[in-house]
């Protein structure tokens, strides 16, 4: 019925399935912010075909990810499953929630650093202003006490 309906509102469907494979082989995610527009269309368009769950659809999908991440992504499975990347029995969900708690601590580690940075900063600017406080204070002592 499904088949029929799909049919009679969009034409043959192998048609779609070989437009699928395009979209799929030219697919990439330049910036770690467009990961989610990826993962989406990634998704809808994979799981239309009959071999979505081939580990070469896997690995595709994780490689055209941000380079770097993509790299931190591999080395976390290669961690875990001594040296290997185990495309054939890693599922799209474990591939996605290893992204998700991968993208959180890098930006966690963006905003530590940036915390780091401007406290830096303030403390610098805190301990030059005493510093200099200090030394007007123990220059005019001396310059009284000569008088």
């Amino acid at each position: 019925l499904i088949y029929n309906i799909v049919k009679y509102f969009v034409g043959d469907p192998t048609y779609l399935k070989d437009r699928t494979i395009d979209q799929l082989s030219n697919l990439r995610c330049r910036k770690l912010q467009d990961v989610r527009w990826y993962k989406d269309t990634f998704m809808t368009k994979v799981l239309t075909r009959e071999d979505a769950n081939q580990p070469y659809w896997k690995e595709k999908f994780i490689t055209d990810l941000p380079t770097l991440f993509a790299e931190k992504i591999k080395s976390k499975y290669r961690e875990k499953h001594k040296g290997v990347v185990p495309y054939e029995t890693l599922t799209y969900g474990d591939i996605i929630s290893t992204i998700t708690k991968t993208g959180l601590e890098i930006c966690n580690d963006i905003k530590m650093s940036r915390q780091i940075k401007r406290d830096s900063k303030f403390y610098k600017k805190y301990y030059r202003s005493n510093i200099i406080l200090f030394s007007f204070r123990i220059f005019f002592k001396k310059s009284i006490s000569f008088s």
